[in-house]
């Protein structure tokens, strides 16, 4: 069953994971690059403001700073349905959404 998405969700979505992609892998060599390196692709290539950009890179940092091989997935996932789906990392998805909804007062 999937879940209805608000009507800035499809195409944010695409901005997001491509944002979360660049934003991880910034830091050269495949790494998972950094919190700031995130907040600058999600207000660049995301489309969020600075501040929603923060909350949702620190909330990515605190639930997956520790798990290296984690951000490496997301860093190299370009594809926002890739990344939620079969194979992707396991709850992201809804982890992601209620983040972006808390950050974004949506």
């Amino acid at each position: 069953m999937s879940r209805h998405l608000p009507s800035w969700r499809p195409l944010r979505a695409v901005g997001v994971a491509l944002a979360l992609s660049l934003g991880l892998a910034a830091c050269g060599g495949g790494g998972p690059g950094n919190q700031e390196d995130m907040v600058n692709s999600l207000t660049r290539e995301g489309g969020f403001e600075q501040a929603q950009a923060e909350c949702i890179a620190a909330a990515v940092f605190q639930k997956y700073g520790a798990d290296e091989d984690t951000l490496k997935q997301i860093s190299g996932t370009g594809d926002y349905a890739a990344l939620t789906g079969e194979g992707g990392v396991e709850g992201f998805g809804e982890f992601f959404d209620n983040t972006v909804d808390a950050c974004t007062g949506t």
